[in-house]
């Protein structure tokens, strides 16, 4: 976990909505404008020796999802902009 990034989820009628906050200095400075990103959640729970689920924002939709952490393809990142305060 890297210091200063927090996030909050929660269901909405169409599906979810996840707050994120991460510092600008985690992502280059200031000057920043343009990044990718990709979130990906994987449960695990005591006594359990699989994952209990997983979750890809950048979507698998109508295909397996196999999650390779840091090795995520960056082909499948999603472009993200910051916009003017």
């Amino acid at each position: 976990t890297a210091s200063g990034v927090s996030a909050n989820w929660r269901p909405t009628r169409t599906g979810y909505l996840v707050l994120a906050r991460v510092p600008r200095t985690l992502l280059g400075g200031p000057e920043l404008r343009e990044f990718a990103l990709d979130v990906i959640v994987n449960e695990t729970a005591p006594g359990r020796e699989r994952r209990r689920g997983q979750l890809v924002l950048s979507g698998a939709r109508d295909e397996s999802v196999y999650l390779r952490g840091d090795r995520q393809d960056p082909s499948r990142l999603l472009p993200m902009r910051i916009a003017d305060e």
